[in-house]
């Protein structure tokens, strides 16, 4: 009888091993289609973020066009140029993009901006102060889409 309760409480444990493993393989296969899952919606906020920035360029695109057009008609393009440029840096700012203002002397901050060479002036000017910037920097809120690219004082 000894045997046949070994046997029986055996079973008892096989079985209970069996209900665990069962119970682990599915809570894997639910974390796997959560993984799946999480992934599919961040390739479409992606998606939706890469289309709203298209938007913005496919309506410059078109304001360029008609700038052009009236161009070829003799009239004052640069001033539609640069209406242009502000349409699209407001659209920016619409969705919550801003322009890190930069101006030189201001002191360089390795955060906003990036420093493309240094440079000395033959006037005394600040080690480490701002000299001229190439090209603006962006952000939205807070995070640096685009540091500002500077030249920097030696």
């Amino acid at each position: 009888m000894d045997e046949q309760q070994e046997k029986m409480k055996s079973e008892k444990e096989c079985e209970k091993c069996q209900e665990y493993l069962n119970g682990w393989k599915r809570a894997l296969a639910d974390y796997d289609n959560l993984k799946k899952e999480l992934a599919k919606e961040r390739q479409s906020s992606r998606e939706s973020g890469m289309e709203e920035t298209s938007l913005i360029a496919i309506e410059a695109f078109d304001d360029l066009k008609k700038a052009f057009q009236l161009e070829e008609k003799g009239e004052q393009w640069v001033s539609g140029i640069g209406h242009i440029k502000d349409l699209i840096e407001g659209r920016l700012e619409q969705k919550g993009f801003c322009r890190i203002q930069v101006e030189p002397g201001q002191t360089f901050d390795p955060y906003l901006h990036h420093a493309v060479a240094e440079r000395t002036e033959p006037e005394h000017v600040a080690s480490g102060s701002i000299l001229e910037v190439l090209q603006d920097g962006w952000k939205k809120n807070d995070k640096i889409i685009r540091p500002a690219m500077v030249i920097v004082a030696k």
